[in-house]
C-alpha cells in the first residue's frame, strides 16, 4: 500500500513540475507504472481507483498552471494581447520539429514599450521537450494569446510566458482574451 502512495507521489511531482515550468529538467523520465491492484479488490473497483488517481493528478496539475499564470501575471512589467502572424519551422535536438513564431501587440494590458512585432523562440530544451516562450511559440497563424514581460525593448528573452484561450486558467487571462 506505501508503494501506491509513492507512486502518485513521484507521479504528482513530475506533473507538478512539468506545469509549473520552474528550472529545466535535463532529462525526462518515463512516468511510474500504475500501482498494482490491492488483494481482493475487483477489476472495477481498481479501473476506478486509477481513474480517481488520474483525476487527482489532472486536478493537481491544472492548479499548478494557474499558480504558474497568477505568479507570470503578478511579476510581469508588460502584459499585452498578441497575435501571431507567421511562423518558422525549427529543428530541435531532443524534441524533432518545432517552430518559433512572430507575434504582433494588438492591445496592452500592463505596461507599454515600443515595437510591435518581434518574434518567440524556446529558451532551451530538454529531453522532455523545448521550453520558454509559453504557448504562443506554437501557436498558429492569427491565434491570440496574453503575454507577459519582463521589461522592454520587447524581445523573445524578456518573455516571462505566453497563454492561450486553451490553457487560461488565470481569470485575468481569461478576459483579456475574450
Amino acid at each position: 500500500m506505501a508503494h501506491q502512495y509513492r507512486t502518485l507521489a513521484t507521479g504528482l511531482l513530475c506533473a507538478l513540475a512539468f506545469v509549473a515550468g520552474g528550472t529545466a529538467a535535463y532529462a525526462c523520465p518515463p512516468p511510474p507504472p500504475p500501482p498494482a491492484r490491492v488483494t481482493g479488490e475487483t477489476a472495477e473497483a481498481y479501473k476506478a481507483r486509477l481513474a480517481a488517481m488520474d483525476k487527482a493528478m489532472r486536478a493537481a496539475g491544472n492548479q499548478a498552471l494557474a499558480d504558474r499564470q497568477k505568479r507570470a501575471w503578478d511579476s510581469a512589467a508588460l502584459i499585452f494581447i498578441a497575435r501571431v502572424e507567421q511562423v518558422r519551422p525549427v529543428k530541435l535536438t531532443y524534441y524533432g520539429p518545432g517552430q518559433t513564431a512572430q507575434v504582433k501587440v494588438l492591445r496592452w494590458i500592463k505596461g507599454k514599450a515600443k515595437g510591435g512585432k518581434f518574434w518567440i523562440s524556446y529558451k532551451g530544451e530538454t529531453s522532455c521537450g523545448p521550453v520558454g516562450g509559453g504557448d504562443a511559440v506554437d501557436g498558429k497563424v492569427g491565434e491570440l494569446f496574453v503575454v507577459m514581460a519582463s521589461g522592454a525593448p520587447l524581445s523573445s528573452a524578456r518573455v516571462i510566458d505566453s497563454f492561450g484561450a486553451a490553457r487560461a486558467f488565470d481569470l485575468r487571462i481569461r478576459a483579456a482574451l475574450e
